[in-house]
């Protein structure tokens, strides 16, 4: 198995691979495109997915990301990383939400866990007080996702938008200056540069990448690499 280290991949683009799709593309075609597109970091999203599903999903998507030396990481689902791993699928990291931390009996052997395993953690915050409860934690997360920074579609229930000044403040004064930030949450082409003035390392994007075929996903994904270029 090969591994990939995640923090030193989270900038530029954090491409966010949705299932199911809004189209009838495979899933490893797509994820070639968002990578020849300039997508640093794929992350596989499948929340209304069976295990079996994910798993499959997985198993098409990793050998794609090893390929292009691209860090996979899986969403929400702890427990299938660490068994794809053990496996020998090139799983980088698993992302977890705060709901997800919360339902953890024991969210510091948990988290003992991922690193004894090697994986990588990205974690959701949605709040400068759930950036600041960081400090709490035995040790930091590899990078955050923070948002929405502007109100989405993709996420049902999505927490309130942080906005441009709240996200610029977190990163200057608050998180820790080793610490990645991921930017998400309704970020398009236009809004791209806005989110770069912040000086967050990365921005995450899925709808705004979502095209019916490759091509068409590969030139989103080039344009929004280049919109959130300094």
């Amino acid at each position: 198995m090969t591994k990939h280290p995640i923090r030193p991949s989270v900038s530029g683009l954090y491409a966010i691979l949705d299932w199911p799709f809004a189209h009838a593309l495979e899933p490893d075609v797509l994820a070639a495109a968002l990578l020849d597109g300039g997508a640093r970091v794929l992350q596989l999203r499948a929340k209304h997915a069976s295990r079996d599903e994910r798993t499959a999903l997985a198993r098409r998507i990793a050998p794609v990301c090893v390929a292009a030396e691209v860090p996979f990481v899986l969403n929400d689902d702890l427990e299938l990383a660490l068994e794809l791993l053990d496996a020998g699928v090139a799983v980088a990291a698993v992302h977890l939400g705060q709901e997800d931390l919360a339902a953890v009996a024991e969210p510091a052997r948990a988290l003992e866990r991922v690193r004894d395993a090697g994986l990588g953690l990205g974690l959701s915050t949605h709040s400068r007080a759930q950036v600041e409860a960081l400090a709490a934690l035995p040790w930091l997360p590899d990078y955050i996702g923070l948002g929405p920074v502007f109100p989405t579609r993709t996420k049902a229930k999505a927490d309130p938008a942080v906005g441009l000044e709240r996200l610029a403040t977190i990163r200057r004064e608050v998180a820790p200056p080793q610490l990645p930030i991921v930017a998400i949450g309704g970020i398009d082409h236009e809004r791209a540069p806005l989110v770069a003035q912040t000086k967050v390392e990365s921005l995450a994007a899925i709808g705004a990448l979502t095209a019916d075929d490759p091509d068409a996903i590969r030139d989103r994904t080039r344009a929004m690499v280049a919109a959130f270029s300094p």
